[in-house]
């Protein structure tokens, strides 16, 4: 006979986020995007306790162009910080964009996922400053996730170009 051997399978967790956009968006106003989705990916990280090591991000162009890119790279330390991850996301961006070709869909992956049980102590900011920001943060998560993700909204949000006022009145992608 043939034993079985049971084998615990284990996945890796991760936290994506895209968007197809319902109009065309350049170099000039994807960053408003870009830093949206950023913002809510943060939010989930910092809900369910993780930090990430590794952001991969990715453009598609419209149809009438095709293509994009789609980048992976490995953070130099473990975060959960929308600073960190929106300026290497531009890193890329600026990198690998093609100029004046029309982007019809965002794609933000955060995987290599940590317990965040500990804060990385930078030389350049002090500590009583790091503490008063998480706990600003905190409290902002807290506040949308009892009375709803628009109940605090940045003042980008009210630009034209935004679409995360809408996106958080979406289910799934599609109007409530």
């Amino acid at each position: 006979r043939i034993k079985e051997l049971k084998t615990k399978e284990v996945k890796e967790k991760s936290f994506s986020h895209s968007q197809v956009l319902f109009k065309d968006y350049y170099a000039y106003n994807i960053d408003l995007i870009v830093f949206e989705m950023i913002d809510v990916l943060c939010r989930r990280l910092r809900t369910e306790k993780y930090q990430c090591r590794i952001l991969h991000f990715g453009i598609s162009y419209s149809k009438n162009i095709g293509g994009g890119f789609h980048h992976s790279i490995k953070l130099d330390t473990n975060t959960d910080e929308e600073q960190i991850l929106y300026r290497e996301c531009m890193a890329i961006f600026e990198k690998f964009y093609i100029p004046h070709f029309p982007i019809r869909k965002v794609s933000i992956h955060l995987s290599g996922l940590v317990e965040n049980n500990h804060r990385q102590l930078n030389l350049f900011e002090e500590f009583e400053e790091m503490q008063k920001n998480i706990q600003i943060k905190d409290t902002i998560d807290d506040i949308k996730s009892r009375f709803g993700a628009n109940t605090i909204v940045r003042a980008s949000s009210l630009l034209e170009d935004s679409t995360a006022i809408a996106r958080n009145n979406m289910i799934g992608g599609h109007h409530a």
